[in-house]
């Protein structure tokens, strides 16, 4: 069963859930009177939006996309490289 947890890595900080690649964005700035309505709306935008998520459109690494993320003209040697670059150019933060 999915949970809402925290995930804390070198570029991301962020409520997610533990099946899947999915985080919560928040859509702006916290709304309210004060800092606990403001608390109380971020918790219940969050985890609406936890709730309506699904799994299968998130997944954990691109393996798991299937081949609908690289163009059938890549062979599977091909694929794999391209896999390979996406990679490192996650890993480095250069774009």
């Amino acid at each position: 069963m999915r949970q809402l947890v925290w995930i804390k890595t070198a570029k991301l900080e962020a409520w997610g859930c533990s099946t899947c690649a999915w985080t919560f964005r928040p859509t702006g700035p916290p709304v309210g009177r004060d800092l606990e309505e403001m608390k109380l709306n971020f918790e219940r935008q969050r985890d609406r939006e936890f709730g309506i998520h699904v799994c299968s459109q998130y997944p954990k690494d691109l393996r798991a996309r299937g081949d609908s993320i690289l163009p059938r003209q890549f062979g599977e040697r091909n694929a794999y490289r391209r896999t390979a670059s996406t990679k490192q150019i996650q890993t480095t933060g250069a774009l």
